[in-house]
């Protein structure tokens, strides 16, 4: 019991641990470069990766010259989150570089040592930009009134200026500085009156880039971005976004001390920013207008799913509706199939999967549509017509879908008769159960996959092959207890064993050893088959257990016949024709009562 348990707990820790290492994160062997290089200033490249790590290899591109490194450092962490400890390390190779001139370059990947694995990093392409053009128009001020215009704007940059209505305008915040430290204290976006707004990036992710403009360098960044579908005609004007800056400037003093020389001396400088107002031409959509459009602007496509067109009263029908494509699609309104008369029609079931991404909105949205006929019969329902505008091609398009013909039978709670069309208006009679089928079951709707899938997945794999081992491994001890079923199963396969050993012993001429082969490959065999212990293995119970089992009595005399042979035999050897005859009588005993019912 104490080998089985120990065993048990064996492979749940081999479980454990497999799963712990498929859990570790994956070896990342990253790079960072600064978003703005300068000729001639020295820079820093910093490869860290996610383990302990030695032996990096990294070889600077002609024009980029390597003046210190590699400075390795390493750092570890531990956590204890709910009573589960985890711990990482990371080790980090810093080079510091110098560009002779302006231009493009590509450094190389670096490759590193992790547990005597070689990894790669990606190579990265970079801009070195001139000295003259990193210079700022203030290198130092006192007041906001000393950063000049052009070392700190923002600008509100439309997509596009001339629009139909309902078109989208994608408006992009964006901020330029040549200060190197600035930060936001306060900011405030426009109403967009007259427009439908989307945020498709609120900047929480925004990071400067080092971007040239009339042949000076700026730190740029994304502040916002927001999608625009303006909803009247005429001259829309975006009012200006405004910002409060926060910079840091160095302080010129002449009366510093020697002690001052050793420090930098900064002051913050509140600076208000404002961009430029925006003004849209909004066209008019053309007249005339379909007479079935309802105000979609884009590129669109409807389709339309019915699980099943033949049905029975009271039963559900269900047609689904999906408008898919790119522009107002969270505005435009989906058509409405318009069913007979006699169907009772519910409230339809919505879903959107849109999202503002690429200066749009787009995605799919759709609506399914329930109804429940009251009659029997063949009905139609007719074609439906969905018109939108295209901005792109300047014109009306129209979309329609056929009609769906329908065939309703009787159902077992209707007694209407069959009519042709709607010449029958008797309401068929049901039970109160129509409505019933209509509440949908829950659905869980996955928002995002992670990798943590394939984890979970293997854990359970793991924890089910574990499961199958303890079971496999209960089956085994089941089989090997020593119960009469089990010894009853196993006697046949014994006696064989006996059996083969006494042929062995007779070739060899060791009579005395083939006889008490024989006589205990037959009493253990008797003994086990019929359920009786050896110590009451007797003629009379022999007899009994064997008779109930349906032998008959030519079997019963013969068995024993023979194991009463044996036990003389065994110390009183018999003649050569006898001793083959007792093999063969022996055999013949186990396999006759092999073939008997159990009891």
């Amino acid at each position: 019991m104490m080998i089985r348990f120990n065993r048990y707990i064996l492979l749940l820790l081999l479980t454990l641990f497999t799963t712990h290492l498929w859990g570790q994160d994956k070896v990342a062997f990253d790079v960072e470069v600064p978003s703005q290089i300068i000729a001639g200033r020295p820079f820093r490249v910093v490869f860290t990766v996610n383990a302990s790590a030695k032996d990096i290899k990294f070889s600077a591109p002609s024009g980029l010259e390597v003046v210190y490194g590699p400075a390795k450092s390493s750092s570890s962490s531990m956590s204890i989150i709910n009573g589960k400890r985890s711990s990482s390390r990371t080790t980090s190779f810093t080079y510091t570089l110098i560009a002779d001139k302006e231009g493009n370059y590509v450094l190389p990947s670096a490759t590193v040592e992790v547990s005597g694995a070689n990894y790669r990093s990606s190579s990265r392409r970079i801009t070195v930009f001139s000295a003259d053009a990193a210079e700022p128009s203030n290198a130092t001020g006192s007041s906001s009134q000393g950063i000049a215009a052009e070392d700190l704007y923002i600008v509100a940059i439309p997509s596009k200026t001339k629009v139909y209505e309902q078109e989208a305008v994608q408006i992009t915040y964006k901020l330029y500085s040549r200060l190197e430290d600035t930060q936001f204290a306060s900011s405030s976006f426009p109403d967009y009156e007259g427009f439908v707004q989307y945020v498709e990036d609120d900047g929480s992710q925004a990071y400067y880039k080092a971007e040239k403009v009339n042949g000076k360098l700026y730190y740029a960044a994304t502040i916002q971005r927001v999608v625009l579908y303006p909803q009247r005609a005429g001259k829309l004007v975006i009012k200006p976004a405004e910002f409060e800056m926060v910079v840091s400037m160095p302080i010129s003093n002449p009366k510093r001390d020697i002690f001052d020389a050793f420090f930098d001396n900064f002051q913050q400088i509140r600076k208000k920013v404002k961009t430029k107002p925006v003004t849209i031409d909004v066209k008019a959509l053309p007249q005339p207008k379909p007479e079935n459009f309802s105000g979609a602007v884009g590129q669109y496509s409807l389709n339309m799913s019915v699980p099943t067109k033949v049905l029975k009263t009271n039963e559900s029908f269900t047609m689904k509706l999906s408008l898919e494509g790119k522009g107002n699609i969270k505005l435009a309104k989906i058509p409405e199939p318009i069913f007979p008369e006699g169907f009772d029609t519910y409230d339809p079931k919505e879903s959107d999967d849109t999202g503002v991404r690429g200066g749009e909105t787009r995605g799919t949205r759709a609506k399914e549509y329930f109804a429940v006929p009251k009659h029997v019969g063949d009905f139609v329902i007719p074609a439906i017509p969905f018109s939108y505008f295209d901005p792109a091609k300047g014109q009306y398009e129209t979309i329609t879908l056929p009609e769906t013909k329908v065939h309703i039978d009787k159902g077992e709670a209707s007694d209407a008769p069959a009519v042709s069309g709607l010449s029958n208006k008797e309401d068929v009679k049901y039970l109160g159960k129509d409505i019933r089928y209509l509440k949908g079951a829950k659905r869980a709707t996955t928002l995002n996959t992670t990798n943590n899938t394939l984890y979970f997945l293997t854990y359970l794999i793991l924890v089910a092959l574990l499961l199958i081992a303890i079971l496999i491994d209960r089956k085994n001890e089941a089989d090997n207890a020593d119960t009469a079923s089990n010894r009853s199963r196993r006697a046949g396969k014994m006696a064989q064993k006996y059996l083969k050993i006494a042929y062995q012993m007779r070739n060899k001429g060791e009579d005395s050893a083939y006889y008490e082969a024989l006589l205990k490959g037959l009493s253990d065999f008797l003994s086990a088959k019929l359920h009786i212990p050896l110590s009451e293995l007797s003629k009379e119970n022999i007899a009994t257990e064997m008779k109930e089992r349906g032998a008959s009595e030519e079997l019963v005399d013969e068995a024993i016949n023979t194991l009463s042979t044996l036990e003389v035999a065994r110390y009183s050897p018999s003649e050569t024709e006898e001793r083959e005859h007792l093999y063969d009588q022996a055999a013949t005993v186990i396999d006759g009562v092999q073939k008997l019912k159990g009891k």
